[in-house]
């Protein structure tokens, strides 16, 4: 029993010791892996204030690289570089996808109100086709 609390303490004290060699450099790339993987997984269920915050934090932290940007070696450019990919990746998702969604809801008020009126016929079905075009376009 002893020699099995030695050997965790031990580990512990192994671990503790290798984190703290980390550099700030380090630190702050998996920061900015947290913060995509926490956008990743939900993102979807984001305040407008949850995505600034999110977005604030990581630009901070790139800023920060990038003042360091000597220190770092490729390894860690191709980290940074493979994260942003996937931030950016998120946050167009999030943005398109609300703004597609504002504006298919804004023409499909648009063309109910035109629905009322039987003289724009014609032109609530070439709307309709429009319609169904930029459903089209953005998958939606």
């Amino acid at each position: 029993m002893k020699n099995t609390f030695i050997s965790w303490l031990f580990l512990i004290a192994v671990v503790v010791f290798f984190d703290s060699c980390s550099s700030p450099n380090e630190r702050r790339i998996e920061k900015l892996n947290q913060i995509s993987n926490k956008v990743e997984q939900k993102g979807d269920r984001f305040s407008e204030d949850d995505w600034e915050k999110a977005i604030e934090q990581y630009e901070t932290l790139l800023d920060q690289l990038n003042k360091s940007s000597q220190e770092l070696t490729s390894e860690q450019h191709k980290e940074i570089g493979r994260i942003s990919a996937k931030m950016l990746k998120l946050t167009v998702k999030y943005y398109v996808g609300s703004t597609t969604n504002a504006a298919k809801n804004e023409l499909s008020g648009f063309l109910e109100e035109l629905e009322d009126t039987s003289a724009w016929e014609d032109e609530l079905d070439e709307l309709e086709g429009l319609m169904e075009e930029f459903e089209g376009l953005f998958g939606n």
